[in-house]
């Protein structure tokens, strides 16, 4: 075993093998599941107003569609629960 004292570039270039070996490890469900986690993280420690900003960067009108989505009431279904039917594909 190898516990020699790295300097920082050395721990650096350590640091960047292993990403890439786990990196490489990673199906697109794992690298997706991740990607949204570092975001979330990322956008959790925003303030509203940052975080709009960001938004707004990415589209400006997505903002307020957002917002919207989580203000507005839910749409309650016109499909009668009772229905024994409502399973049923409509193509029967």
């Amino acid at each position: 075993m190898n516990n020699q004292a790295l300097n920082r570039q050395q721990l650096d270039d350590v640091i960047e093998q292993y990403v890439e070996l786990v990196v490489d490890n990673m199906d697109t469900k794992d690298l997706v599941r991740y990607a949204q986690e570092q975001l979330t993280d990322y956008f959790t420690k925003l303030s509203q107003h940052e975080l709009k900003e960001d938004i707004d960067c990415y589209n400006e009108e997505l903002y307020s569609e957002l917002v919207d989505n989580i203000l507005s009431p839910s749409i309650v279904s016109s499909v009668d629960d009772t229905n024994p039917y409502k399973s049923i594909p409509s193509r029967y």
